[in-house]
C-alpha cells in the first residue's frame, strides 16, 4: 500500500498499534530533520478518535492531577528493559497537560488525530494536526493539549524523568 499526502509518497509500514505509519528521518530534499516541528505520513487518516471507545484508552486517572480536563491513556510500550515509554494519549476538547520538563531524556509527539497545541516556554504556541511531529529536547519546559473545540490525539514516545510543573492557566490557554 502506498500513502500520498502533502509531505511524502512512500510505502507505509506499521508501527506499534497497527496504524499505517511511516517515520522517516530526513525530509524529501534529503536534508536531516533538525526543526522542532516535523511531519509523519499517516495513511489513512485516523477517524476513530474522540469518544467512540475504540482507540482512546482508559480514563487517565493515574495522571489526572497533571491535566486540566479529561485525558485518556493507552500504554503501548513499557518495561524495565525498554528505555522509553510509548503511549497513545487522547485529550477531550479543552484538555491540556501541565507545563513539564523531561530530564535526562526527550519526548516525541506523533499527532494522529484532532487539533491541538504545543508550546515551549517563551515561544508562541504551535497549532497541531494529524501528521505533525514534535521533538522536545532534554530540559525544555513545555505543554501540549487539545484546542477548545476539538479532540486531540498523539502517540507520545518519552525517555527520561518528567518534572511536572504548574498548570496552564485558563487565562494563558484562552489567549490561543
Amino acid at each position: 500500500m502506498n500513502c500520498s499526502n502533502r509531505f511524502f509518497n512512500w510505502p507505509t509500514s506499521t508501527l506499534l498499534t497497527g496504524l499505517p505509519l511511516l517515520i522517516y528521518p530526513v525530509m524529501s530534499s534529503g536534508e536531516p530533520v533538525t526543526e522542532t516541528k516535523h511531519y509523519v505520513a499517516l495513511c489513512p487518516q485516523r477517524q476513530d478518535y474522540g469518544g467512540d471507545g475504540r482507540s482512546v484508552g482508559e480514563k487517565n486517572e493515574a495522571y489526572a492531577k497533571y491535566f486540566v480536563g479529561q485525558s485518556y491513556l493507552k500504554t503501548l510500550v513499557t518495561g524495565p528493559k525498554v528505555n522509553v515509554g510509548v503511549g497513545n494519549v487522547t485529550f477531550e476538547p479543552g484538555c491540556r497537560n501541565n507545563w513539564h520538563i523531561h530530564r535526562n531524556g526527550f519526548q516525541l509527539l506523533l499527532v494522529t488525530g484532532g487539533e491541538g497545541w504545543y508550546q515551549e516556554e517563551g515561544k508562541p504556541a504551535q497549532f497541531l494536526q494529524a501528521g505533525d511531529v514534535i521533538v522536545t529536547h532534554d530540559g525544555v519546559k513545555h505543554w501540549h493539549g487539545a484546542t477548545k473545540d476539538s479532540w486531540f490525539e498523539h502517540i507520545a514516545i518519552t525517555a527520561g524523568i518528567p518534572e511536572r510543573l504548574e498548570l496552564v492557566s485558563d487565562e494563558e490557554y484562552n489567549k490561543l
